[in-house]
């Protein structure tokens, strides 16, 4: 029947099962501040293992920026090498020139020859300190501008 009302009577089987429901809701309490307890335990296993992520990153950056500065040691060696080796080039071709071996275009030749390997030393150089800087940073150090605001 609708519309009709029914008193309703709770029988002892049902109580002990709403009182069952009430033990498993304060369970299921108990459960969830388990799994708050786990999930802190969790957030701190994450924490570890982010803060060892970020320490094998750095120890790799490190380890590349010294191979970097190693590497562009080599390569400053050459390139002064090939400088001096420019500067005699342009000394012989001077030389040459003022006895009338060769023409003016030889000495021209050296000289531009002289100024790339110059600008290759400064390019170098530029890149060993923007190594340098490199390091630094990957080994903490930065400027005030790349710290937050706090």
């Amino acid at each position: 029947d609708f519309g009709i009302e029914h008193d309703v009577e709770i029988s002892g089987a049902d109580r002990l099962d709403i009182a069952g429901r009430g033990a498993e809701r304060r369970d299921e309490m108990h459960i969830d501040a388990k799994k708050i307890e786990n999930s802190a335990d969790l957030a701190k296993i994450i924490a570890v293992a982010e803060y060892e992520r970020t320490i094998q990153i750095a120890f790799r950056e490190v380890a590349d920026q010294l191979s970097a500065r190693q590497s562009l040691a080599r390569q400053m060696q050459a390139t002064t090498a090939n400088t001096r080796a420019q500067e005699r080039r342009l000394e012989i071709a001077q030389a040459r020139f003022n006895v009338g071996l060769v023409g003016y275009l030889e000495v021209l030749d050296g000289q531009r020859e002289l100024v790339a390997a110059q600008q290759a030393i400064t390019l170098t150089r530029k890149a060993q300190l923007e190594s340098a800087v490199q390091l630094y940073k990957a080994l903490g150090g930065g400027s005030q501008a790349d710290m937050p605001a706090g």
